[in-house]
């Protein structure tokens, strides 16, 4: 099972809040396992009291309250065997601030911190880490296959690639929620089987349906809901044109850099991968926001680039083919176009990918500023390490992505540090360095999100990667027997969060 998974059924001691629309979620937390947490005046440690509540009422647990022991057990256990435990535990990496767990009695758990980290709270909510086991799940029941949580919901029965059936936990310490009285999570590998299964009214709502289905699904079956999503992604992860630094490489060249993100349209380029003009046909308003060095989701640090706030790395986003070339003229001496290699593979993501290679190739050669020698290569075998997670060892470009993080400061150090688990550059900025240092040990929230939006401000400025597509505020379909859909959103699992609001109203169910 994935944390996607576990994170219906264990809780975390801390959660994000949910938002109620029209509010957008912005990060910001609340207790779940431990009803309050203090850090230390010197961000050394953050200290948690815990709710006490009861795990499954079956055996082996039996309805036993949790306790410090099974914080600290679930922590050992994520620090020797979980796949992201070196972003947290100082054992695995000493760039990551867990040191231990400390139990001052049974209530009370203590995160031993190897150096100040202010925000160590944001990394103890986030649900692809910490979650709370109990001990019993050593040798007491197969966790692989079946679990005993304190959370909003109960694991009923799991057969893989089959099906997940969560049953309401009626000893959650939020008594009404879960207002529905279960949920069956049907994993239905194929797309056309899962479109079918929604048109027929087998799937309540089904949110990998591509753009291209949404009007006319809803055309075919009007009785469905459709709804403009409420809120940009939450995730970080930045698809990118990432660039070879080898020596003798042209993108050591800042102009380089900018005048192949100014060759990109991006309004060209979101209007064709998510159908805007098929929206907008139906009198419907799509908003849209581009990726820059952070995404759209990130409220409280995505700026427009057109806003002054930006600063004067804007006019490096905005479509501007003559300033590209007279930069490309500068560097090359008026010898273009500018030959190099453009690596993707054909076998490692979405389909999409390989029109977004070629969409990508045309606009950057269209004007004779640059000339490619397309090279596909197996993704496992080649792309993955020597392109995707490499930090620039390779010769000319590519199109992928940066590391998906648990908050901001987590994002800055993977992508921009040296010592980062996916670094974009295969050289140290001290500058950069030396801001994200310094963000990460901030005490005071506003300082510390001044220091970070400073530190995204000086990577714009500096483009050693440039940032494509974007998002869409796009629309979703429901039925509308499922009350409350689209009401509240959350920041990332929505099991305790936004799915605990929902409810299942029958006279709405069609026959």
């Amino acid at each position: 099972m994935t944390s996607g998974h576990t994170a219906a059924v264990y809780s975390r001691l801390i959660s994000h809040k949910v938002a109620r629309f029209p509010d957008r979620v912005d990060g910001s937390l609340e207790p779940d396992a431990a009803t309050s947490w203090e850090v230390a005046p010197d961000a050394l440690q953050i200290t948690l009291k815990l709710r006490g509540m009861p795990f499954d009422q079956r055996p082996p647990t039996n309805g036993r309250a949790m306790n410090a022991n099974d914080v600290k057990f679930s922590w050992e256990k994520f620090a020797a065997k979980q796949g992201l435990r070196g972003e947290l535990a100082n054992s695995v990496s000493p760039d990551s601030p867990i040191v231990g767990v400390t139990t001052p009695d049974s209530k009370t758990v203590v995160f031993k911190l190897a150096f100040p980290y202010g925000s160590i709270a944001e990394l103890l909510a986030w649900h692809n880490y910490l979650q709370i086991e109990p001990v019993e799940a050593e040798g007491g029941f197969d966790p692989r296959t079946d679990m005993r949580g304190s959370g909003a919901w109960i694991m009923d029965e799991y057969r893989p690639s089959q099906v997940m059936r969560l049953r309401r936990n009626s000893q959650w310490y939020e008594k009404e929620r879960p207002y529905l009285d279960g949920i069956d999570v049907v994993i239905v590998p194929e797309y056309a089987t899962a479109l079918a299964q929604l048109r027929a009214g087998n799937l309540w709502e089904y949110p990998n349906l591509s753009a291209d289905d949404i009007i006319p699904t809803k055309k075919a079956v009007p009785e469905l809901l459709m709804l403009q999503n409420p809120s940009f992604s939450d995730r970080t992860m930045v698809d990118q044109v990432g660039f070879g630094y080898l020596p003798g490489s042209p993108f050591f060249d800042e102009r380089v850099r900018f005048a192949a993100s100014m060759l990109q349209d991006r309004n060209l380029w979101m209007e064709t991968f998510y159908n805007l003009d098929k929206f907008e046909a139906e009198g419907l308003d799509v908003k849209m926001r581009v990726n820059t060095m952070i995404t759209p989701g990130q409220e409280g640090f995505w700026l427009d680039p057109k806003d002054r706030a930006f600063g004067d790395a804007g006019k490096y986003y905005a479509y501007n083919p003559a300033e590209a070339k007279k930069l490309l003229q500068a560097v090359t001496g008026n010898k273009l176009p500018l030959e190099t290699t453009f690596t993707w593979t054909a076998n490692g993501y979405a389909p999409v990918y390989a029109r977004q290679v070629d969409v990508m190739a045309g606009m950057l050669q269209s004007a004779g500023d640059f000339k490619f020698k397309m090279d596909v290569v197996d993704y496992q075998s080649v792309f993955r390490a020597g392109f995707s997670n490499s930090p620039g060892d390779y010769t000319g470009l590519c199109l992928t992505s940066g590391r998906a993080a648990a908050n901001i400061d987590l994002y800055l150090f993977a992508n921009f540090h040296s010592k980062g688990s996916k670094p974009k550059f295969n050289f140290r900025d001290e500058a950069a360095e030396a801001l994200i240092l310094k963000q990460r040990s901030e005490l005071d929230a506003a300082k510390r999100k001044q220091l970070q939006l400073d530190t995204l401000k000086y990577m714009e400025s500096k483009m050693y990667f440039v940032p494509f597509d974007g998002e869409t505020l796009g629309f979703g379909l429901s039925w509308p027997f499922m009350g409350n859909t689209g009401v509240h959103t959350s920041w990332a699992t929505p099991w305790q969060e936004s799915y605990t609001y929902r409810w299942f109203d029958d006279s709405k169910k069609k026959a």
